[in-house]
């Protein structure tokens, strides 16, 4: 066994999804729902994303135990962290558009962001925290900062993602306590921010299918003349991955019986990952967004890796998935934060593997716990603020009577 080994990480995953299976991550189940099978497949998949960021994390956290440098992981390790993040951003674009294809361009403003900002706000301001918190430790709760200093380097890191985070009183290299997760946040705003533009096209079926397609093919365009002048602008790859998840929602939404049996699907799918893993370098590149976008189109279709995605096990996963991938920088941070633990770590690849295996246990337990006493409840108190908005003349305004347009009460699962 080495260190950069692939199959270790393997092996956790099956351990962990045997874990999940048992009555003490019941908390993680989520209220049942009307949700369609190839969301519920999404929903799924979403476990397994998170943790592959995670293993990316823990391949790179060997070399920064040794030498304190945050340095790129091994190409397979980069790959399941790199794919993880892709899909993240065509599930956003998937449902998001799928929403405005539902209302016609004119969904309700207010529930979708409230809905954004008290779905993700509890726990991003929990982890943020804990982030403060445990500089301070440290530190040895000294400041080293004027207290004007230390609010404004901590307010930035309480703005949902919005805004890039610095170095907290002092502590250099204070985002990777959090292993640098956050900045995807930062494109998930730009793109709840383009719906107020992309809106307009998805009021017609060609915009619905115009928009997204036009949008992809500019950016991979984009994507193909920079990766040539070997030059590569990872923006465009976000739009990219944006724009295929949109295009996705468009084709399953007026083409539903363009589809293959769910066996067939999941056999292609598998495929064409094996065939990423093996060829290439780094998914954010020209040929592997296209690999990666028919695949998604694939597990959006039905492809459920022959029920794999659809076990209850997943489910929670997928339930859990935003604090597995949020918390993973806490848990490694402060178990590596013990030198002995750090020194067992340096003196063989099967300690490593299995604090490792501590750690990602120790990560779905936390994501479990958060995600019944913080998001949960976080979801719940949006319910009951949009609530009241609705019983007060506020909303009585045109530019929120959308929001009672559908006539149905809102509930916490109903929210993305």
């Amino acid at each position: 066994m080495t260190y950069d080994a692939i199959w270790p990480s393997l092996c956790c995953l099956v351990i962990i999804f045997f874990v999940v299976s048992t009555p003490l991550f019941r908390a993680a189940d989520s209220p049942p729902h009307s949700s369609q099978s190839r969301v519920d497949i999404l929903d799924g998949l979403r476990g397994f994303l998170a943790l592959g960021v995670f293993f990316q994390h823990a391949a790179i956290y060997h070399d920064f135990i040794k030498s304190a440098q945050w340095n790129p992981p091994p190409r397979l390790y980069g790959l399941m962290g790199e794919v993880g993040v892709a899909f993240f951003f065509m599930i956003t674009g998937f449902l998001f558009w799928s929403q405005l294809i539902r209302s016609q361009g004119k969904p309700s403003w207010l529930r979708l962001y409230l809905g954004r900002i008290f779905r993700i706000g509890p726990l991003y301001i929990f982890a943020c925290l804990s982030l403060t918190l445990t500089v301070l430790i440290i530190k040895r709760f000294h400041i080293v900062v004027t207290p004007i200093k230390l609010v404004q380097q901590i307010v930035p890191w309480l703005m949902l993602g919005a805004g890039p985070g610095g170095d907290i009183n002092g502590y250099a290299g204070t985002n990777l306590i959090l292993c640098g997760v956050t900045w995807t946040l930062r494109y998930e705003w730009l793109f709840y921010g383009s719906l107020f533009i992309t809106a307009f096209a998805a009021r017609s079926r060609l915009g619905q299918l115009l928009c997204p397609a036009l949008g992809l093919l500019i950016a991979m365009t984009y994507t193909a003349v920079r990766e040539f002048s070997h030059k590569p602008h990872f923006s465009s790859v976000y739009i990219s991955l944006f724009c295929s998840g949109m295009l996705v929602a468009t084709v399953r939404a007026h083409l539903p019986e363009l589809r293959s049996g769910p066996r067939l699907s999941s056999c292609i799918a598998i495929l064409l990952l094996s065939i990423l893993f093996t060829i290439f370098k780094t998914s954010c590149a020209f040929v592997p967004i296209i690999i990666l976008s028919v695949t998604f189109f694939l597990f959006a279709s039905g492809a459920s890796l022959f029920d794999l995605l659809v076990r209850r096990p997943a489910k929670r996963l997928g339930d859990i998935s935003f604090g597995i991938y949020l918390l993973q920088g806490l848990v490694l941070f402060a178990v590596f934060s013990s030198r002995s633990l750090r020194a067992l770590t340096l003196e063989s690849p099967v300690y490593f593997w299995l604090i490792i295996l501590l750690c990602a246990v120790l990560l779905v337990s936390l994501a479990t716990l958060t995600h019944s006493l913080i998001e949960r409840p976080g979801i719940r108190l949006g319910s009951y603020f949009l609530e009241q908005l609705r019983s007060r003349k506020l909303l009585h305004f045109p530019q929120f009577r959308a929001l009672g347009t559908q006539g149905a009460r809102v509930t916490p699962e109903s929210w993305f």
